[in-house]
């Protein structure tokens, strides 16, 4: 069978903010012109605050599951810092100070193997 693709979006039908999306109202993509409509109207901007509020205690998991995305990309070292917590319970410092104190004793044994092939 062969696909249905949606009808193209004519040039016309562009936002003005963003020429890749399509108008919302106004002439604007939709997250402009609701970012508009909360500076001028405070009323909706608390109505979508509570909205996202009361789904956020409705959807604890898929809030979670966002929350933890949004940490990841904004620190790319926080997954691996979470593993370190949960799996060894400690923290990045305590990985690396143990970490330098194993180099300090690899680098020992080096010099002492060393001396022993020179003293044979």
């Amino acid at each position: 069978m062969a696909k249905h693709y949606p009808p193209p979006i004519p040039k016309s039908k562009f936002a003005s903010c963003h020429p890749a999306k399509s108008i919302y109202a106004k002439g604007l993509c939709r997250s402009c012109y609701e970012k508009q409509l909360r500076l001028i109207n405070p009323e909706f901007a608390e109505r979508q605050r509570e909205n996202c509020r009361q789904w956020a205690a409705n959807h604890t998991d898929q809030k979670r599951a966002i929350d933890k995305l949004y940490r990841a990309k904004k620190d790319p070292d926080w997954h691996w810092a979470q593993k370190l917590r949960t799996n060894y319970h400690m923290t990045p410092r305590q990985y690396d100070l143990i970490l330098q104190k194993n180099k300090m004793e690899f680098a020992r044994f080096v010099v002492i193997n060393q001396q022993k092939r020179d003293c044979q």
